[in-house]
């Protein structure tokens, strides 16, 4: 996947607009709670300092948050910004390393890796893995998100739903908050899910830590393998080689084979061994995914 610090123009912000949009919003939110404190003065500090662009202001998310109010970000700035949306396309694969911000839909024409505060004040769709990596990342969308797969482990809001073959949130400092989540595997491993979760199976935080974590993934893979026909694809083996920080690399085959979750990356299975074969299941069967400096990105291809 290659590093894109976006490469954009970046978008100028009119902080007399934007401030007095928050103090439209402000009033409106104080006078539903009947609480002149409603918001504990985060949103007037977002719109403090003055700033030259919108990636500047989505940029202090990184070091000031407030989870319950993250979904007012893309509002302020649709609501500042008005009818001028537009439809953004992204081609090929892209981990995003700097602050992004677009008013409208965006579309990913691969696999989109999120390392920095992210602001899309319209839906998001993305034809392979979304991922963030917390807590460098920040997610906040306006609207809805589909992608093939999504992967959290930081702070991530979707306004609007979910919709993708898996789902899974990882590391407990962080919380992924959605309308409703729409999906064939939904695993919330040590990380708070706020959201409706319609799924052909769901893991949630108490079924999916402590001592009953590993039955938990064995019978999520016993289950998951007889409802699906992945492709045969020649594994991926986990890398023992010192020179090799890939956690994951086909050219060292006397490594032994450590099978991982579909569309798992370095980032996102950092803190784990990965998910053992199921039984049953050819090792060919059992396709990881990595980000290997030798062999490339191998991404999911379908399930």
């Amino acid at each position: 996947m290659a590093h894109n610090k976006n490469g954009d123009t970046p978008l100028p912000i009119d902080m007399a607009a934007i401030r007095r949009t928050v103090e439209v919003m402000r009033a409106k939110r104080a006078a539903a709670l009947k609480s002149d404190n409603s918001d504990s003065g985060w949103l007037a500090g977002l719109v403090e300092c003055d700033l030259d662009s919108y990636q500047e202001f989505v940029a202090q998310l990184r070091v000031t948050l407030d989870p319950d109010l993250l979904g007012y970000v893309p509002e302020m700035c649709a609501k500042t910004l008005g009818d001028t949306r537009t439809t953004r396309t992204l081609i090929g694969d892209q981990q995003l390393d700097t602050p992004f911000f677009h008013h409208g839909d965006l579309v990913v024409k691969g696999d989109l890796g999120v390392g920095a505060p992210f602001v899309v004040t319209g839906s998001v769709t993305v034809e392979g893995v979304m991922g963030d990596c917390g807590p460098d990342s920040v997610v906040a969308i306006g609207g809805a998100v589909k992608a093939r797969g999504g992967l959290t482990s930081g702070e991530m809001l979707v306004m609007g739903d979910i919709e993708a073959d898996v789902v899974y949130g990882d590391y407990n400092d962080s919380t992924l908050h959605a309308g409703t989540i729409r999906a064939r595997l939904v695993i919330e491993d040590d990380h708070q899910t706020i959201a409706t979760v319609k799924a052909d199976l769901y893991f949630d935080l108490f079924d999916y830590q402590g001592d009953t974590g590993t039955a938990c993934r064995n019978s999520c893979a016993r289950s998951w393998w007889t409802r699906s026909s992945p492709p045969t694809r020649t594994p991926t083996r986990r890398c023992s080689t010192p020179a090799c920080s890939s956690r994951g690399c086909a050219a060292c085959p006397s490594s032994a084979p450590t099978w991982l979750p579909r569309g798992a990356e370095a980032c996102w299975s950092s803190s784990s061994a990965g998910m053992d074969a199921p039984p049953n299941v050819t090792a060919a069967a059992w396709q990881p995914s990595v980000h290997c400096p030798t062999g490339g990105h191998e991404h999911l291809e379908s399930w």
